[in-house]
C-alpha cells in the first residue's frame, strides 16, 4: 500500500507528481505517401489543360486565323496595286537586279468571279508563305508565260481561300493579273490524285494548275484545276528555281520545329511566373499585365504548330 502510494506522488517525500510520457514530436510522427486522390487531380489537371489547348488551336487555325489571313490580304492588295501602277510589280520569278525573289514577296492577283474569289498570290508554296494568302510553285512557270504554272491555296485554315475550288466547272473563267498585265484561263476540269494527268502544252502554250487538299478537315491528298491560258504567252523572264520540299503539295515546314519548341518552353516557365505573381502582387494586378503576354506566347505556339502541318489545310 505504501509502495502504490509513493509511485503516484513521485519520489519518496518530495510530494509531487509523476511527470506523464510526453508524446512524440512531428519529426518523430511517421510520414504519409502522396494520397491517391491527389495524384488524381494533377493528372485531371494537366489533361483538362491539355485538352483546352487543343480546343483552342482549333478554334485559332478555324476562326482567327483567318483574321489575320484577311488582314495580311488587304496590306498586300494595296501595295501590289500600287507596284502594278508604278510598273515595278515582278515580271518572273528574279528581281530586277537578277535575284530570286524571297519567298512571301505577293507577284500576282487571282481573280475567279464564279467563286467571288480574289487573293493576292505570293511567291512560295511553303506553310509559312501560304498564311497570307495562296501560293507561287517556284519550281513552275510564272503566270502567262510559257509553260505549267502552279498555285497552291489552303483549304480550311487561314481564311480557306481554295475552299470550293472543286466547284468549278469547265469552261468558267478566272484571271490572273501580274506585272505584264491581265493573263485570262478557262477551266478544263478538276481531277484528283489518281485521275490521269492533263497532257503536256504545246510550244509556245501555257496552263495554270490550282492545287488544294481533297478534304479541308483531314487531308491526305490534293486535287487540281486545270485551266488554259487564253490569251497569248507573255515572255519569259527567268527560269524557275530548284524546288524544296517544303514548297510541294501537302508538305509541312521543319524550319517551324526549333520555334515551336522555344515558344512552348517560353509557355512552360510562363504558368510557374503567373502563379507566383498572383501571390506576391495580388490576382488583378498579375491578370492585366499576363493575359496580354500569354496570348502572344500561345499565338506563336499556335502559328508555328500550323507550320508543321501539311501546307494545303
Amino acid at each position: 500500500m505504501t509502495t502504490l502510494v509513493a509511485s503516484q506522488h513521485g519520489p519518496e517525500g518530495s510530494g509531487e507528481k509523476a511527470p506523464e510520457p510526453v508524446a512524440p514530436g512531428p519529426e518523430q510522427a511517421p510520414r504519409e505517401a502522396p494520397s491517391q486522390p491527389a495524384r488524381h487531380d494533377v493528372a485531371v489537371s494537366a489533361l483538362g489543360l491539355l485538352s483546352l489547348l487543343f480546343l483552342g488551336f482549333v478554334v485559332y487555325l478555324l476562326a482567327f486565323s483567318g483574321i489575320s489571313q484577311s488582314r495580311a490580304q488587304s496590306v498586300m492588295y494595296k501595295n501590289f496595286r500600287h507596284r502594278l501602277a508604278q510598273a515595278t510589280a515582278p515580271v518572273g520569278p528574279v528581281t530586277r537586279t537578277g535575284g530570286r525573289l524571297p519567298s512571301g514577296t505577293p507577284i500576282a492577283v487571282l481573280d475567279i468571279p464564279g467563286l467571288r474569289l480574289r487573293q493576292v498570290v505570293v511567291e512560295g508554296t511553303a506553310s509559312g508563305d501560304l498564311m497570307n494568302g495562296p501560293g507561287h510553285r517556284p519550281a513552275t512557270a510564272f503566270p502567262g508565260q510559257p509553260g505549267v504554272a502552279v498555285i497552291t491555296g489552303r483549304r480550311a485554315a487561314y481564311g480557306g481561300p481554295f475552299r470550293t475550288i472543286d466547284a468549278l466547272r469547265p469552261g468558267d473563267p478566272l484571271t490572273v493579273y501580274t506585272g505584264q498585265g491581265m493573263v485570262p484561263y478557262r477551266v478544263e476540269r478538276v481531277r484528283h490524285d489518281t485521275d490521269p494527268l492533263p497532257q503536256p502544252v504545246g510550244a509556245g502554250g501555257a496552263r495554270l494548275i490550282l492545287a488544294t487538299a481533297d478534304d479541308p478537315l483531314w487531308p491526305t491528298k490534293a486535287i487540281y484545276v486545270d485551266a488554259w491560258q487564253t490569251s497569248p504567252v507573255q515572255q519569259t523572264a527567268g527560269s524557275p528555281s530548284v524546288e524544296a520540299d517544303a514548297d510541294k503539295t501537302m508538305a509541312s515546314d521543319p524550319a517551324a520545329l526549333l520555334p515551336l519548341v522555344l515558344w512552348s518552353q517560353a509557355l512552360a516557365l510562363l504558368a510557374p511566373a503567373i502563379t507566383w505573381s498572383r501571390v506576391r502582387w495580388g490576382r488583378w494586378q498579375t491578370h492585366l499585365a499576363a493575359i496580354p503576354l500569354l496570348a502572344a506566347v500561345v499565338w506563336n505556339v499556335y502559328e508555328n504548330t500550323a507550320r508543321l502541318l501539311p501546307n494545303v489545310l
